[in-house]
């Protein structure tokens, strides 16, 4: 988690990396996981993917804007408007899942962290 809350007090900016295997359950190859978390729906909205060079590799990134209900798993809840940046990182059939999710009301002031974290990843064991 990093930065302060949002102003409804519903959600905390939270940046994941995750690595997905090919030996994962449930395995599905970088393209089709992105065409995947890119399908519009109600109430959610995908940028377009770019390319991006970061130490990691080449990475595909793209930014999802959505509405959900905040907290999901307890009441009440309220609908809150999220910005997630997206970056895929393919590591041979391996990639990573770089995801920083935050309130829509100030997204623009982790553009520049996410973009700097992603370019100095560096995967364990890379040179």
């Amino acid at each position: 988690m990093l930065g302060p809350d949002d102003p409804s007090g519903a959600l905390r900016a939270m940046l994941t990396v995750r690595l997905i295997d090919r030996d994962a359950p449930n395995f599905t190859p970088a393209k089709e996981a992105v065409d995947a978390m890119r399908r519009p729906a109600p109430g959610r909205e995908p940028s377009p993917t770019h390319p991006l060079r970061v130490g990691a590799g080449l990475a595909r990134i793209f930014e999802i804007v959505e509405t959900r209900r905040l907290p999901a798993d307890e009441g009440p809840s309220a609908p809150v408007a999220l910005h997630q940046y997206v970056a895929v990182i393919p590591r041979g059939e391996a990639y990573y899942l770089v995801r920083l999710t935050s309130g829509r009301v100030n997204y623009l002031d982790y553009r520049d962290f996410f973009v700097e974290f992603l370019k100095n990843l560096k995967p364990i064991g890379a040179r």
